[in-house]
């Protein structure tokens, strides 16, 4: 039975995020100054990597196969990495997703 006379505790874990946006066509080149972004902010007082994709209204293949590339390499660094996006912005996006490369929020 727990002590009744016991202090009460509380632990409140807070996420600290680096959010980085693109708007318009988005092609390997943006998504490379996506990534070299990344790498220039990140450090140990962040705990994800947040890619707002919301805005962007054509994304290439390039550019998706480098911003999967950039969640890829963060999560084997122990990094993770989120991406929100309209549902329609890139398939291979979705597929990553669904294999669990990436975390995505579908915002529309």
């Amino acid at each position: 039975m727990p002590d009744q006379n016991a202090p009460a505790r509380a632990t409140v874990f807070t996420t600290r995020q680096l959010l980085l946006t693109a708007s318009g066509e988005v092609d390997a080149t943006i998504a490379a100054e996506i990534g070299t972004l990344a790498d220039h902010n990140l450090g140990p007082e962040i705990d994800i990597l947040v890619v707002d994709l919301t805005a962007v209204t054509a994304l290439d293949d390039r550019a998706a196969a480098a911003l999967i590339n950039l969640a890829d390499h963060l999560r084997a660094a122990g990094l993770p990495t989120e991406f929100r996006a309209p549902a329609t912005t890139h398939p291979a996006l979705a597929e990553a997703a669904a294999q669990g490369r990436l975390r995505m929020s579908f915002r529309d």
